[in-house]
């Protein structure tokens, strides 16, 4: 094995790095690779910290609301626009068969609120994050659309490219549905979705 070190040594001594010996590129890409990593670390202990932070204004704000349940989406929307690339925000809940929003957010302006019934077998994306309880991330709903579990069931002409849908639930119940969309494909993954838990 020290044959061969020595050998590549001077193989590269040779051609490609005069007065560099492997010994020193290796040590030298070594530290690059440790600087690298500790940016990195440095990086997500800032943007960890930052989240927490955030998470913690959002307990604040809805504990700091009251019981009525616009204050509390509006809270969650205010909070949730801070973490996410939110264009789209939609929280709504479950009446029986029935899904109402209690707020609805496209490009920043105010919706106006609506009710959906939910009596189609295959329910949209809402019906299936109540039927399975499940949180979904949607990268880009055009590239994925043939895999989704359930397809999108509201038609627009200017649709959002990627979105995460979250359960509102109770004991195992879907209550209602947190939704957060944006136009950029891809602005959602897994730590967005497990900011959402």
């Amino acid at each position: 094995m020290a044959q061969a070190l020595i050998a590549a040594d001077r193989t590269i001594q040779a051609g490609s790095a005069p007065g560099m010996p492997l010994a020193a590129l290796l040590l030298l890409a070594a530290a690059v690779l440790l600087l690298a990593a500790a940016g990195l670390r440095l990086y997500l202990r800032q943007r960890y910290i930052s989240e927490m932070t955030i998470l913690a204004d959002v307990a604040a704000a809805i504990a700091g609301a009251t019981s009525d349940t616009g204050e509390l989406a509006e809270a969650a929307y205010l909070q949730a626009a801070r973490l996410l690339d939110a264009d789209f925000f939609q929280l709504g809940l479950f009446h029986g068969n029935r899904y109402r929003t209690v707020i609805w957010i496209r490009d920043g302006d105010r919706a106006p609120n609506e009710d959906f019934v939910l009596d189609d077998p295959a329910g949209g994306l809402i019906g299936w994050v109540r039927r399975t309880g499940r949180s979904l991330t949607v990268r880009d709903f055009s590239a994925q659309k043939d895999q989704l579990p359930a397809r999108p069931s509201y038609d627009s002409p200017d649709p959002p490219r990627s979105g995460v849908f979250a359960p509102i639930s109770v004991a195992g119940e879907a209550l209602g549905v947190m939704a957060v969309q944006s136009r950029k494909r891809a602005a959602f993954g897994r730590h967005e979705e497990e900011l959402f838990r």
